[in-house]
């Protein structure tokens, strides 16, 4: 074994190299990126272990199939088969000649392949590396909720029902704005607690919740006769379009005195002070709005279309009821927006709004839902009275499009004739962002219980072994060793020395004066054509033996 002790030293450094890079994997396996000097990456580690390892590799295969040429020498071979198996020692492309050309033998071949596969080695071991992210779960997310009604302050002048001042949340009325000004879809979420991703399978909250039907199919459109400031002349018959209940929308109404002559026609009527057409039998109603509006698509919707020179699409009515509700919700938030969903709504049918008092009434509403755990919403009678009795004020009353004669411009702190025109165009959206707003600003309230705790999940990049990966290498690693050794016992049985790739073994024992007299000239293209036409036999002497060259024929 002393003659191959560079091979064995080779073979036995490599293994070496291969253990260092199993020992850094598995002390980064599952592990975070590691925060190393100078920004080095595992990848900057590995991957010079595997080159080092790779080369030492293919020391002791090179040394063998150079042997070899040796060992297949005692007896006649063809000259260019001693040439084939020495490019095979000196690299991949003369390994892979020497499968091509298929000569050398079986063990020469099983060398070759060793030589090329050893080429993916590197390779291999970079694809072991995986930065995988990771999302680890904690207990440090959190979702408002709503479990009380409570935001509402009354001061009576001689009673309530001659009077008094009503203090409304601020949050309340900027989130009654935000709906009706928001844009159509618009999302109404919560500030969710959260660092990273969160998710909250499962919570109720009290909102309020809108229902809108469409009655327009109630509408009659009976002919009025207009006499605009008395004058006969100017007299005219016009559209009138109105309810069952008496709520109605007119077609031209005379101008105030600083508008001059001009005809102002009326766009809409919001009121709640009429009967109900819909939820006549509803007792839980907390607030109706009736309202006449444009149709889709038709801005002003005028009733009179003796005045213009186009037909105009008629008005639309709609019936919406505002109610107190339970949600059983979901929530999710990631990549830094938050999703809720609505799992169920529950509304307590029997519940009779009919005996809630005036303000002063301590008593209030418990709404006990029939969701898991099971919770109890209460309502104070103060909030329910207070909070309704200030919406509906500022809901009522009727609008035209060049000037308001109603609470209506009040409630919406402008006199600009465009705001009754955008609520009425879409009341169904208005309402419904109304009340999601109004839900969102219960549950961002200061009173409300702590808020429903979720898991929170950051990101987290890991690294991750792919063991499998290592297989290629450690295998070249075993079939190398198995290979060098087959080589060293025959090289033994033989009788011949390790002389392998050694150019002074090819000038000491080389072909003793060349091949004369063959007719072979110094250029290698003919030394190719005729290495065929010649064996070459290694014939024991005092010397160790020399390469006999001899013909064919």
């Amino acid at each position: 074994m002393l003659p191959w002790r560079l091979e064995v030293a080779s073979l036995i450094a490599s293994l070496m190299f291969f253990i260092a890079i199993i020992i850094v994997l598995h002390a980064f396996d599952g592990k975070s990126l590691p925060d190393l000097p100078l920004n080095v990456t595992l990848n900057a580690i590995v991957g010079p272990l595997a080159t080092f390892g790779e080369f030492l590799l293919m020391v002791p295969v090179a040394s063998a199939i150079g042997q070899i040429k040796w060992n297949r020498s005692l007896r006649k071979r063809p000259m260019s088969e001693f040439r084939i198996l020495d490019e095979a020692s000196r690299g991949p492309w003369g390994a892979f000649l020497l499968l091509v050309r298929t000569k050398g033998g079986i063990l020469a071949s099983f060398g070759a392949i060793i030589t090329i596969l050893g080429l993916a080695t590197n390779t291999f071991v970079q694809q072991a590396l995986k930065y995988q992210t990771f999302y680890p779960a904690g207990a440090n997310a959190s979702m408002p909720i709503a479990q009380y009604l409570n935001n509402t302050n009354f001061a009576p002048l001689n009673g309530f029902e001659r009077g008094g001042n009503i203090a409304i949340d601020q949050g309340m009325v900027a989130a009654l704005y935000r709906g009706l000004y928001s844009a159509l879809n618009s999302k109404f979420t919560a500030t969710a607690v959260c660092s990273g991703n969160c998710t909250r399978s499962s919570y109720q909250t009290l909102a309020f919740c809108n229902t809108c039907v469409d009655i327009t199919s109630k509408l009659k459109q009976p002919k009025i006769h207009i006499t605009p400031e008395n004058k006969v002349a100017r007299a005219y018959d016009t559209d009138y379009y109105t309810l069952p209940n008496g709520f109605a929308l007119t077609g031209v109404q005379p101008a105030p005195p600083s508008l001059g002559n001009n005809d102002i026609p009326s766009i809409g009527l919001l009121n709640a002070q009429f009967d109900l057409l819909h939820f006549h039998q509803a007792t839980q109603l907390w607030m109706t709005v009736i309202a006449i509006g444009s149709a889709p698509g038709s801005i002003p919707a005028i009733p009179d279309t003796e005045l213009n020179e186009k037909p105009q699409l008629p008005p639309v009515a709609m019936e919406c009821a505002l109610q107190f509700c339970v949600r059983k919700m979901s929530a999710s938030f990631a990549n830094g927006l938050l999703n809720e969903t609505i799992k169920s709504t529950w509304i307590d049918k029997s519940l009779d709004l009919n005996d809630i008092g005036n303000p002063e009434d301590s008593s209030g509403v418990v709404l006990t839902p029939p969701f898991k755990p099971s919770k109890r919403f209460v309502l104070a009678s103060e909030a329910i009275v207070g909070t309704g009795h200030w919406l509906g004020t500022g809901l009522a009353g009727n609008t035209t499009m060049g000037t308001t004669q109603s609470k209506l411009d009040d409630f919406l702190s402008a006199g600009s004739q465009q705001h009754s025109s955008d609520i009425l165009q879409a009341i169904y959206q208005s309402m419904n962002s109304s009340t999601k707003g109004m839900s969102l600003a219960l549950s961002s309230s200061a009173y409300q219980p702590e808020p429903a705790v979720g898991i929170a999940t950051s990101s987290t990049s890991h690294f991750v072994v792919r063991w499998a990966w290592l297989s290629l290498p450690l295998i070249l690693l075993a079939a190398s060793s198995i290979f060098l050794v087959v080589v060293i016992v025959e090289t033994k049985k033989k009788g011949l020395m390790p002389w392998s790739n050694n150019i002074l073994a090819v000038l000491f024992h080389g072909v003793g004066g060349g091949v004369e007299g063959r007719g072979v000239r110094d250029l290698q293209p003919l030394m190719e054509e005729h290495a065929d036409d010649f064996m070459l036999e290694m014939r024991s002497d005092v010397d160790g033996g020399h390469l006999v060259a001899s013909s064919r024929v």
